[in-house]
This record gives C-alpha cells, structure tokens and sequence, in this order.
C-alpha cells in the first residue's frame, strides 16, 4: 500500500480580521464556500473542491473531501489494429484529499505528485478568498513541535532573525503575549519583525528571575492572559535545557501557531589548521519554518480509518502547537 503524506496548515481571516461580521465568516462562510465551490480556471486547468463532505466525527465537526485539478486530455488509444489520439470524453482528474476541522480552522491536507504542498495552499487559498465576504485569507503551515527552537540553537553563531506575524483570528487562541497584544491593540494586520547583529543576536535568556519580573508585569496587565503565556514559554524552553530570549520565544510561538514564519541567518565556525597559524572557517546557515511542516505518514486507503487518523493527527497538532 502506498505511503501517503499529510501536511497541517492554519486557515486565517486577513482581509476582513476586524470585521463585525468575523465569527460568521469564520463559522459560515469558509465552512459554505468549500461546500458550494464554483470550480475555476487557472491556465489550462480547472480547480474546485470535490467529494465533499461535513459531518461529526471523533466529537469534532469536520468537513472532508479533496482539492482537484481536472482537463481534457489527449490519449493514445487502440481502436482494433490501429493506434490513434482522441481527446478524453471526461475531464481527467489529480486529487489532494484534505480533512478541515471548523472549530480549530486546522487542515490536514495531501501532498501528492501531482499537486505540491505550495499549489494545494495557493490554490485552497484562492478558492476561499473569491467570496467577497470573506475576503483574502492567508494560510500558513504549521511548523514541527520544537524544531525552529532546536535548529535556533543548534547555530553557534545567529546573526538575523526575521519574523513574519499576522493577526491571530480573536477568541481562537486564551493566552495573549506581547506580540498579539501589539498586534492587537495597534490594529494591525500584520507585523515584520528583524532582528541583526553581525557578532551574533543574543538568543538564550539570563538566568534572571523571569518570574517575578514577568508577575510584575502581569499585574498591571491581563494577569490570566499573561500567565498563561509565561507558562507555555517556561514549558517550551526547559524541554531543550535552554531558555531563549522572552521576544525571541514569543515570536516562536505564533509561528508555530500559524500565524506566521520565521527565517534565521548565522553560521558555524571551524578551525583549519595552516602552516604558520590557524584559521577560523566560517560556514552559512539558513533556516525557514516553511521547511518544517508538520506531517504525518499514512499507509490507509480505507475512509473511516483514514479520517480517524488525520482527526488525531489535528487533536495532537491542537495539543502541541495551539
């Protein structure tokens, strides 16, 4: 049996993030369109939504079905002793099956040879966004539990990192940390954030009392909101032994959210050895959290069994990265 891959991704309201009428567009609309999908045409194929389906499953309500791109084809045929080209009487169709989970707005969403992971999020992307109601969403993939935190720190030396953060839709996420509030309360759409240093960015936290500083500031603030953060930026650091910068941490945890992407630059250093002296050899490092999607491995063909394992593959995403 085939090995099959599934991606998770983050469906966002963007263009109309601070409309009146949010809850319904995310509860209604995006739920409507993919029901009722009009098919378009994007060059020489035609792209819709199909077997589509919504019911409740595992007590989650999740709509299933797949992004399919379809044309007429020109095929080789045997008609008796003679071999000829016709054209297809149907549309030949390459499907990526995907299950959307409405109370989170995850995807757990195929990558085949057919259609990659970029064309499948461009192509969901634009299927959403040509209602006018809801407007441009951004989908973002959901990076792998600790990887961005592990690869960081792997980096002897990082001399940029470079984040990109949308607003979070309200009330999807309990904790607020400093940069939803700035996104927040700025109205911002989104926020670019760079930070450089070519001697190397400072990325691990002094051994401070983060926590008395940071109930300092909680009481003056959303005490829950913030204590909540603080909790899961405890919890994510001290799995590696490290704790990374307050700003730097925070800006991790909306990425893997997905509610943006980060970029590192820095490099390596080694030792070479020459005649006369040593010499220091520096070697790049680039990273993107677009590199690291979270995935899952399936071998199940069967529909049921299928959907039970992408619904838990969302639960854990939920767990882990939400």
């Amino acid at each position: 049996m085939a090995k099959r891959t599934f991606y998770a991704a983050k469906i966002n309201v963007h263009e109309n993030i601070f409309s009146q009428d949010l809850d319904k567009i995310i509860e209604y609309e995006i739920p409507k369109t993919i029901m009722e999908s009009k098919t378009i045409k994007l060059k020489s194929w035609n792209w819709t939504f199909t077997d589509i389906n919504q019911i409740i499953h595992q007590g989650r309500k999740i709509i299933f079905g797949n992004v399919t791109k379809s044309k007429y084809k020109q095929l080789k045929v045997r008609i008796d002793t003679v071999t000829t080209n016709v054209i297809s009487e149907h549309e030949l169709a390459y499907t990526a099956f995907f299950i959307y989970d409405l109370e989170s707005e995850i995807l757990a969403h195929e990558s085949t040879s057919s259609i990659s992971v970029k064309e499948f999020l461009n192509l969901f992307t634009y299927l959403l966004s040509q209602n006018p109601v809801i407007g441009e969403v951004i989908i973002k993939s959901i990076t792998e539990d600790q990887f961005i935190r592990k690869e960081l720190l792997s980096i002897q030396k990082v001399t940029q990192i470079q984040f990109h953060l949308i607003h979070p839709n309200p009330g999807r996420r309990k904790s607020f940390n400093l940069y939803q509030k700035m996104i927040h309360q700025n109205r911002l759409k989104s926020l670019d954030i760079k930070m450089t240093n070519k001697d190397g960015v400072e990325i691990i936290e002094e051994q401070l009392d983060f926590k008395n500083d940071s109930e300092k500031d909680t009481s003056t603030t959303d005490q829950h909101s913030d204590t909540s953060t603080h909790e899961k930026h405890e919890s994510s650091n001290t799995t590696l032994g490290k704790k990374l910068t307050t700003y730097i941490e925070y800006g991790i945890q909306l990425v893997e959210s997905g509610y943006g992407e980060i970029k590192i630059k820095g490099f390596d250093e080694t030792i070479r050895k020459g005649k006369t002296k040593n010499y220091i050899d520096k070697k790049p490092r680039n990273f993107s959290s677009e590199n690291s999607i979270r995935r899952i491995n399936v071998t199940e063909d069967e529909p049921v069994r299928l959907r039970s394992k992408l619904v838990t593959f969302i639960l854990n995403v939920i767990k882990k990265n939400m």
